[in-house]
């Protein structure tokens, strides 16, 4: 019996669940601590400001993986991880994309 698919198999539930609904929590609750109240506090142009440069990011992140011939889900999950915040947005984004393999 091979070592590692032993291994694999005995520490798989958590695998999952460090892989899946770990860092979508994680993501929420950096999302959470962003109150209403400082949203209000640097006024209304801030969150359309916010969107807006997300839109952009979206968009230059997506156009040269698409460019590149990456697969559709593979350059939206690049494009994500860019105008987010990095390594727990490519996981966030990556647990709810449809497996590609």
């Amino acid at each position: 019996m091979d070592v590692s698919k032993a291994l694999a198999s005995k520490h798989a539930p958590g695998l999952d669940m460090a892989a899946k609904p770990l860092p979508r929590v994680g993501v929420a609750l950096l999302g959470a601590k962003i109150s209403l109240l400082t949203i209000t506090t640097l006024g209304p142009a801030t969150p359309a400001l916010v969107i807006a440069c997300l839109i952009v990011t979206l968009g230059i992140g997506y156009a040269p993986g698409r460019w590149l011939n990456l697969d559709r889900n593979f350059a939206l999950l690049l494009a994500g991880a860019a105008a987010i915040c990095g390594v727990s947005a490519t996981l966030a984004v990556a647990s709810v994309l449809p497996d590609s393999r």
